[in-house]
């Protein structure tokens, strides 16, 4: 009789065998897209992440497993303003090519994202006369 992956056992969650290497890549693309959108990270999500990775180190001799993108500055309307020389209005207008996104009825910037537009917009414009 074989044991099964996924057991309950009274209020706790037995795992084992390929259902760590799942609840693993699950917690960690769940930080990413918390990580993503400038949202906190639940301590027992963390934790979670740390004793599945330690739990199915020894079963892995392919790649390492996925990393979490490191968190950015996230920025604001205002803030975007003024590092593109326009108002706050028009950052709103073009809020979707700045992959800004809404947060509580507010935009929210990376503030790296809105530096390489900038970039771009820079070299592409062309000189008035």
């Amino acid at each position: 009789m074989t044991t099964p992956l996924i057991q309950r056992l009274g209020d706790a969650v037995l795992l084992q065998g390929r259902a760590v290497d799942a609840a693993y890549l699950a917690a960690a693309a769940t930080i990413a897209q918390l990580s993503e959108r400038g949202a906190p990270i639940p301590a027992p999500l963390t934790s979670l992440l740390a004793v599945c990775r330690s739990a199915s180190a020894g079963r892995h001799n392919d790649d390492a497993p996925p990393t979490v993108p490191a968190r950015s500055e996230q920025i604001d309307t205002h803030e975007a303003a003024r590092l593109l020389d326009r108002t706050p209005r028009s950052i709103q207008r073009i809020a979707r090519s700045l992959d800004g996104r809404k947060l509580n009825g507010t935009w929210i910037f990376d503030r790296t994202t809105v530096l390489e537009y900038r970039t771009l917009r820079d070299t592409t414009e062309r000189p008035t006369a």
